[in-house]
């Protein structure tokens, strides 16, 4: 979306997950298995249900956007899995997936293989 500050994007963005569909009990788990990797499963929440929205800051840095750190993190494109991300550019990119659906990150200590 693009459009002067103050015009509704992130309002609309943040509209977009109620009129999707609702998530199946795969969809749910997949998205609380990533919020509980990342250590941002809500108090009290065993399975998460509705689907996520993640609006990063502008000036977030590259980990930050898709993961990684000296201990591996979900970035905040995980973190909007089977939902929407506010804030998504060609950083996807840097990461590589092989022919089996794997990601494979390089770190500062070496690659990991998720």
């Amino acid at each position: 979306m693009a459009g002067a500050p103050g015009s509704g994007k992130t309002l609309l963005a943040r509209a977009l997950p109620g009129i999707l569909p609702e998530m199946s009990i795969e969809e749910s788990l997949d998205v609380t298995r990533i919020y509980s990797v990342a250590d941002q499963l809500p108090a009290g929440t065993s399975l998460i249900r509705h689907r996520p929205f993640r609006a990063p800051h502008h000036t977030i840095s590259h980990a930050g956007l898709v993961g990684g750190g000296n201990i591996p993190k979900p970035g905040e494109i995980s973190l909007a899995h089977r939902g929407l991300n506010g804030f998504v550019n060609g950083v996807i990119s840097e990461n590589r997936l092989d022919t089996g659906g794997k990601l494979l990150m390089s770190l500062l200590f070496g690659s990991v293989l998720f």
